[in-house]
């Protein structure tokens, strides 16, 4: 490990561009949303990671408007106090850091988001491993959001230390699918490669104009425990998206869901199996997004307005990322949940109409 951070920068940064390199320690707490998933008796969380970054600094006019964030990947290990149910945890996965305002001085406030995959060594198993209510897959989609604190010491040392919230699970692909949410306080040290100044763009980020957008999203999901099949989600979303400045934008629109084990769960659960479109499901949603270049994080809240199976009735989320490759062409990602509970994951590919 060693032997990275005192590699020359012109082995690290070949291209030119400032990058850094992190060695990140953490320990934490379980935060169980659930009163069966305090049989875990998780016990204290422990990471260690690594990560790779790549700094902005103005190469392109969204920069400034983020004040000059960075963007990279990561690796983390990470142990739990109850070995014997939950083993450990690999996780891999992109991330971005924005910092809350141009970094004048060396401290530095930035708001840090991750997603990526996971493999858990000991999910639930009904012979071997029947206390493990919470996870029910090795393979789990994680997110992270982090509050950090920044200090470079000197132009190629900077050491940081944050607060953040984590997340895994399967978005329901297989039941149970609670979930483990947990707590971290982190502490790192991080090595910049070929450190530039930050400069001010040539021209200055154009204000966007208001456009429509329709998606076609894919997914599988099972609908209980006692089921050992999976059933096949067909989403079509249909939005209006309102420029509110020249990163954010409001979205409002409407879901149209086509729900393969809606039918299954109503009978599992005594309720109206035979309802001719127990399937189908219609949401209402409005919700907010915050663009970066080619990227965009959203977050929607919505409403089923339509709706036979009386158990996913009621408001529903959906937090994404969508990454467009052309002006008019976008691949989605993204997590649909209930109450903050995961019901699908969605992939997809879209639209824009201007």
């Amino acid at each position: 490990m060693l032997f990275f951070f005192m590699l020359p920068d012109y082995v690290v940064a070949g291209d030119g561009r400032e990058t850094a390199l992190q060695v990140q320690f953490g320990s934490g707490v379980f935060l169980p949303h659930g009163e069966e998933l305090n049989f875990l008796d998780a016990g204290r969380f422990r990471t260690i990671g690594m990560s790779y970054e790549w700094r902005k600094r103005g190469e392109e006019a969204w920069h400034a408007s983020f004040a000059y964030p960075s963007s990279g990947v990561f690796a983390s290990y990470t142990t739990f106090g109850n070995r014997e149910t939950l083993g450990y945890k690999l996780t891999v996965g992109p991330f971005v850091r924005f910092p809350f305002f141009f970094q004048k001085g060396a401290t530095g406030l930035h708001l840090k988001l991750a997603g990526g995959a996971s493999w858990l060594e000991k999910p639930f198993d009904s012979q071997d491993n029947p206390r493990n209510l919470a996870i029910g897959t090795h393979l789990n989609v994680f997110v992270k959001a982090e509050l950090e604190v920044s200090y470079q010491f000197t132009e190629k040392w900077e050491v940081n230390a944050g607060l953040s919230f984590n997340h895994f699970s399967n978005g329901s692909f297989k039941k149970p699918n609670k979930g483990i949410n947990y707590a971290l306080l982190e502490l790192g040290v991080l090595r910049i490669f070929n450190p530039k100044e930050s400069v001010p763009p040539l021209e200055s980020l154009d204000q966007k104009s208001n456009f429509t957008s329709v998606m076609l999203s894919a997914s599988v999901q099972s609908p209980s425990l006692r089921l050992k099949t999976q059933f096949g989600v067909l989403t079509i979303q249909a939005s209006y998206n309102h420029w509110i400045s020249k990163k954010f934008y409001l979205m409002g629109g409407t879901d149209l869901i086509y729900n393969a084990g809606n039918r299954r769960e109503a009978e599992l659960r005594n309720q109206n199996p035979d309802a001719n479109w127990i399937n189908y499901q219609i949401g209402l949603f409005g919700g907010i997004a915050m663009n970066y270049g080619p990227s965009t994080i959203l977050l929607n809240k919505g409403y089923f307005v339509f709706n036979e199976n009386m158990s996913t009735a009621g408001f529903y989320h959906r937090l994404g990322y969508r990454r467009s490759f052309s002006d008019r062409y976008f691949v989605h990602a993204g997590i649909f949940s209930r109450y903050f509970k995961a019901n699908f994951l969605d992939f997809g590919i879209g639209i824009k109409f201007r």
